[in-house]
């Protein structure tokens, strides 16, 4: 990350922590940054690298949980209430972890609807082609009629003979 990145320019760090904390807490003034923050975020991105931005704005986005897990894990004594550049340099490894795990969750998270979906769609009757549909021509009136007869003297003679019929082609003993 260049050094012009740091502090100039539209999309630098400084602009992009002061963006991010604004909404944090809307109607406060906001102060500029100091030197020393600026400095804070020149060392942040020489630790971090290619994803300084995406830390920044994970931990900004999660900062109690950011807070939380570097108190518990780097066994620091608090964090502070507002987000402070000191405080994510500090602990910029908790934060990279924890923004790199989100992601991976979010990928399983991801991956498994995706297979679920698979799954539910395979079970879904698959559409019939309309030259499958229909390989002989629909019936006749005369034809049904004819079918219905046929059904009817099969039915009658099951009966003679005493065999129950519990459906068409399914003889009940």
């Amino acid at each position: 990350m260049a050094m012009n990145e740091i502090s100039t320019g539209k999309f630098s760090l400084v602009d992009l922590w002061q963006e991010r904390v604004s909404p944090l807490h809307p109607g406060e003034f906001q102060k500029p940054l100091t030197g020393k923050d600026r400095g804070q975020l020149k060392m942040l991105a020489n630790q971090v690298g290619a994803e300084t931005r995406e830390v920044i704005i994970y931990a900004l986005e999660n900062w109690n949980e950011f807070g939380q897990k570097a108190r518990s894990c780097a066994c620091a004594p608090d964090y502070p209430a507002r987000p402070r550049i000191g405080f994510l340099l500090t602990y910029c490894d908790v934060a990279v972890n924890l923004m790199r795990q989100s992601a991976a969750a979010k990928r399983k998270k991801t991956e498994a609807k995706a297979k679920a979906k698979r799954e539910l769609d395979a079970l879904k009757p698959k559409p019939v082609p309309v030259s499958a549909q229909r390989k002989h021509p629909p019936m006749t009136p005369e034809e049904k009629a004819a079918a219905y007869r046929e059904f009817v003297e099969w039915s009658e003679a099951m009966e003679k003979k005493n065999v129950r019929v519990a459906a068409p082609g399914i003889i009940d003993s």
